[in-house]
């Protein structure tokens, strides 16, 4: 059972991920993902945040879309060591949805393991996870 409760942006820090952009502002790095590419990752576990952003920084929209036209709503999941977003845009009655992945895409090397998990860290931005082994 989950329990969802408000935290600050301030408790929530990610490395992987620049913070104090704003709420009305895309985080960074961003990349674009394919829907499939967004699918698999935020349907393999739970994540540990979620969060919504209406976007309207100019520059992110024109990075995005294209465009600085309208603005758009940002379905974010944070995990431990990767934030997915799903972007919608409206203007008038067009609909544009984009999925992105926020943060470093890590290269994982092993640092610890042991019979019920093991620990990697990204050889990029240093972020660690522990992963159970499935045992």
């Amino acid at each position: 059972m989950y329990k969802y409760q408000y935290v600050s942006e301030e408790e929530v820090q990610f490395p992987y991920i620049e913070s104090g952009r704003g709420f009305n502002s895309m985080p960074r790095p961003f990349t674009e993902i394919t829907h499939d590419e967004w699918f698999r990752q935020t349907h393999m576990w739970a994540f540990q945040y979620y969060d919504y952003k209406q976007i309207m920084n100019k520059q992110d929209l024109v990075e995005m879309f294209g465009t600085d036209s309208g603005y758009a709503e940002a379905y974010m999941e944070y995990g431990i060591s990767s934030a997915f977003v799903e972007v919608v845009k409206r203007y008038g009655n067009e609909t544009i949805v984009k999925y992105f992945r926020v943060g470093c895409k890590h290269d994982w090397e092993l640092i610890d393991s042991n019979s019920i998990s093991y620990k990697q860290r990204c050889k990029k931005c240093g972020t660690i996870r522990e992963v159970p082994t499935g045992r």
